[in-house]
């Protein structure tokens, strides 16, 4: 799932809220939700927390220096 709260209405509770709604509605159908944000985004973490969601996983983004990327850009 993906829920973006535009910055002027930031820190209202409105993602949250939707978050919730989503993640119960995601149960209802007997389907897994699946909470994604940035270890450094602290309102995000907190958010998902509340909500009940816990860590299982990290994922490590890298790029190899020398490796083409997709397009044929050279790192």
């Amino acid at each position: 799932m993906s829920v973006v709260t535009h910055p002027a209405h930031r820190g209202r509770g409105a993602g949250t809220a939707v978050v919730s709604a989503l993640a119960q509605w995601l149960l209802a159908e007997g389907l897994v939700p699946h909470y994604q944000t940035l270890h450094s985004n602290v309102p995000a973490v907190a958010a998902a927390r509340h909500l009940g969601f816990v860590q299982t996983a990290r994922t490590l983004s890298v790029r190899l220096r020398g490796v083409p990327m997709e397009g044929g850009r050279d790192a």
